[in-house]
């Protein structure tokens, strides 16, 4: 047992589960999908590659506050005041989970606030 295996034991069983409830959806009956929509799909892919590419420069704090901001458009419903208090909660508890708890290396503020 390495340091490989619950992250790779984890990711086995979540693609399992994604399987698994990706052809339980295919074997119900019901009305297909309306249509497809583009701005959902566009805007969370931007939100990861957002993360992605500012973790660094930018730090986690603000990161995530950037990210979730982009990702609450895709939801036309979604009050900015909800949106708002979500990017802040999730920026704070990330910053303690992963870097005070777990202790992984990341900046949690940019080089320009310290």
């Amino acid at each position: 047992m390495g340091p490989g295996m619950f992250p790779t034991l984890v990711g086995s069983l979540l693609a399992i589960l994604g399987i698994v409830i990706a052809l339980r959806g295919l074997r119900r009956e019901g009305a297909p999908p309306d249509r497809f929509h583009l701005r959902p799909f566009v805007l969370l892919l931007l939100a990861i590659a957002i993360f992605a590419l500012a973790v660094e420069p930018l730090g986690l704090f603000v990161t995530i506050l950037l990210a979730v901001a982009v990702a609450g458009f895709a939801d036309r419903e979604l009050s900015r005041l909800a949106m708002a208090i979500t990017a802040v909660a999730l920026a704070i508890g990330s910053c303690i989970v992963f870097v005070k708890l777990l202790g992984l290396q990341l900046e949690i503020w940019p080089p320009f606030f310290r």
